[in-house]
């Protein structure tokens, strides 16, 4: 009997999944389970007729809602991703409520393939029956593990009962989850009745949600009609509902293409010049270019250029070249122009093909590039290869670019391997740096590696500056190293300052300490300046802490001006000026508002002098009002010239009757009125 077989088979498995099998979980099990269906005949009903030899299957993998046990865990983890697939297919379906939380837990991060199956497979089941158990279940898990698995139940849930399931995202309190969670829910919507999704998104409160939404309605029209999906980017465009709105465009053609190209491209040409047709052009050409690149790159570049196309055959150029070396060069040497040439050349990225490129491979770049590029283009470009010619090789590639050339390729290409040293290596770095012959040369490798020897130096390379007798070494890095330093340790970076032997490293790196010191601690600072400083740094110092805690946050910098010490030390005028730049920069009404409280005299002068300058260019007449309140003589006589010279430009009429009309004193007037009437004369 061709099924006599089989049962000798489950009957070994049953007595040895007995033997093997925890007591409590072989008799939880329902006996009905391990019963197989019947013939009419009496026979048992078998799924696979399984011949003699073959291997004996276990009873958890014959009957396949026999619960979660270690056992079968262990027996998934010993199969094949495809074997996993059809087991976990077979079991998921016999799951009671209390099974999904075990398997979901014993998901193994490191399967990727096996995770995402198992999470679409459990989604669907587990939604079906209790969503609500599954969504608190999740809740309980690390955010990464729980990222996916929420969206595919969110999907699968609205597919059952989609006014609980959007009810429920709408709930989750991390704005993150509920934006996927709601995107999930409007999607499988969208893919029936986008008309039903649109009206789900109007009633949602967060613009910026409901523009997510938007899109994912979007693409998920795309991929079944492109020419509807591009309606509604037009329409949602027009609305202001739409953002990112350059995206969803490329998205949709990029779906149209995939089922008609030509006509894709047609209709992206069609669109009016715009940021949008750049990106619908983009998306429409990726198809074709992906197939065949230089037909397609030729066609790209035969159009006819307005704006978007230019923008779009740049945009083509940047994702196919930077992918496929071997095109990018052939249509580069095909273009005749020079001008397209270094166009094309200029988002040409080297880095992107270095990874996997030997260094021999990489080198043989240099003669190409220089056999296609001139001028600043190339030099920028060599920096470009030496740059990955290092990250291959750098003792070849420092080798190589002192082999070149004096020359801006040959400093491009020193910036390029000192920047990529000081990541690395920050005490090779600084030894290479101090190797370098020449001066000019010394002092480019060092202002190419500051930010990264800040970021990445520590304290091997902090001690290597302090005790270098290399002047420029201190002055070039100090200062930047000193930037990040003092925003976590400022004590530690500051002792670390007064110690550089070179004083103009030491200066300059005490204004970054101080730069931050003052917005956080302003008395301490400001007394630390009064006290420790010497007299010819104090006010160099206290304006430039001032200018830059303005820049920050003005109205906590003018409050601070009330914390000077009165004192002759310090030049308030200077500071005041400082402080008044930032602010008319940032908000010039609040800013002439503050102004406008403060005291006769040389502070109050400097404050405005910088308002009219900024103020005379757009309302000469505020500017020249202001300009009368100078107390100072000269500095308002010059204030009052600067502001009519810009006046009479615009209207030479309403600058004459001001100063006809104003309370300034005759001898005062005279120069101005000539002024203009000058300016009257050479008009006529």
């Amino acid at each position: 009997m061709k099924w006599l077989p089989l049962v000798v088979a489950l009957a070994v498995g049953l007595a040895g999944g007995f033997v093997l099998s925890p007591q409590h979980e072989w008799t939880s099990r329902s006996s009905t389970a391990l019963e197989s269906p019947l013939a009419e005949d009496g026979s048992p009903v078998l799924p696979v007729e399984v011949e003699a030899g073959a291997p004996v299957a276990s009873d958890e993998e014959i009957v396949p809602n026999s619960g979660i046990s270690e056992a079968w865990l262990a027996s998934l983890k010993s199969k094949s991703q495809f074997d996993q697939i059809g087991a976990l297919h077979a079991r998921v379906q016999g799951l009671s409520d209390e099974d999904f939380p075990k398997l979901l837990d014993s998901m193994d991060d490191s399967n990727q393939v096996t995770n995402w199956v198992m999470g679409s497979l459990l989604a669907t089941k587990w939604a079906e029956s209790d969503p609500q158990g599954m969504l608190a279940h999740l809740e309980s898990m690390p955010q990464q593990k729980r990222w996916g698995m929420q969206h595919a139940l969110f999907g699968s849930w609205a597919k059952t009962d989609v006014n609980a399931a959007y009810a429920a995202a709408a709930a989750l309190g991390d704005s993150s989850m509920r934006n996927s969670a709601m995107q999930a829910v409007v999607r499988t919507v969208a893919a029936e009745s986008p008309t039903r999704a649109m009206e789900m998104v109007q009633q949602m409160d967060d613009r910026r949600l409901r523009s997510h939404a938007v899109q994912a309605i979007i693409r998920t029209v795309a991929a079944k009609d492109p020419q509807e999906a591009l309606r509604l980017a037009d329409e949602q465009t027009d609305s202001g509902q739409l953002r990112n709105a350059q995206y969803v465009y490329s998205q949709i053609f990029s779906q149209w293409a995939m089922k008609d190209g030509a006509a894709a491209r047609q209709a992206a040409l069609a669109m009016q010049d715009s940021p949008m047709k750049v990106q619908a052009l983009s998306g429409a050409m990726q198809e074709w270019v992906a197939s065949e690149p230089m037909e397609a790159l030729k066609w790209l570049d035969s159009l006819p250029v307005d704006g978007s196309v230019y923008n779009s055959r740049k945009e083509v150029f940047r994702r196919l070249l930077n992918q496929d070396l071997d095109t990018a060069k052939t249509f580069i040497e095909s273009e005749a122009d020079p001008v397209q040439r270094r166009d094309i050349l200029s988002n040409l990225h080297f880095q992107s093909f270095a990874w996997n490129k030997s260094y021999e491979e990489i080198e043989s770049l240099f003669d190409w590039v220089g056999s296609v590029a001139t001028g600043s283009t190339y030099d920028q470009k060599v920096g470009d290869v030496v740059r990955s010619m290092a990250e291959a090789d750098p003792n070849r590639a420092m080798e190589f670019m002192q082999q070149m050339r004096p020359g801006s390729a040959r400093m491009n290409a020193l910036s390029s391997i000192a920047s990529m040293m000081a990541e690395r290596d920050p005490a090779g770095a600084l030894a290479f740096a101090q190797s370098l012959e020449y001066e000019d040369e010394r002092e480019r490798a060092l202002g190419s590696m500051g930010w990264q020897l800040s970021r990445n130096g520590g304290e091997a390379a902090r001690a290597l500056i302090l005790n270098s007798e290399d002047p420029m070494l201190q002055r070039k890095v100090a200062s930047q190293m000193v930037g990040e330093w003092t925003k976590y340790d400022r004590q530690g970076a500051l002792a670390w300052v007064e110690s550089l032997s070179d004083e103009q490293a030491r200066n300059s790196s005490v204004g970054q300490v101080l730069n931050h010191w003052i917005q956080s601690e302003p008395s301490e600072a400001i007394s630390y300046m009064v006290n420790d400083l010497p007299e010819n740094r104090l006010s160099s110092n206290l304006s430039s802490a001032y200018s830059q805690w303005a820049r920050q946050d003005p109205e906590a910098a003018v409050a601070g001006l009330a914390q000077l010490p009165d004192s002759e030390k310090v030049k308030e005028a200077d500071i005041y000026n400082r402080v008044a730049q930032a602010y008319v920069q940032h908000d010039p009404m609040a800013a002439s508002e503050w102004i406008s409280t403060l005291d006769d005299g040389p502070a109050r002068d400097a404050s405005v002098k910088t308002l009219v300058g900024n103020i005379s260019k757009t309302d000469p007449e505020a500017g020249f009002i202001w300009s009368e309140t100078i107390a100072d003589a000269d500095a308002r006589k010059n204030s009052l010239r600067q502001t009519v010279q810009k006046w009479v430009k615009d209207d030479p009429d309403a600058a004459y009757d001001a100063v006809s009309d104003s309370k300034m004193a005759a001898v005062e007037k005279e120069p101005l009125l000539k002024l203009i009437n000058r300016r009257r004369e050479n008009n006529h």
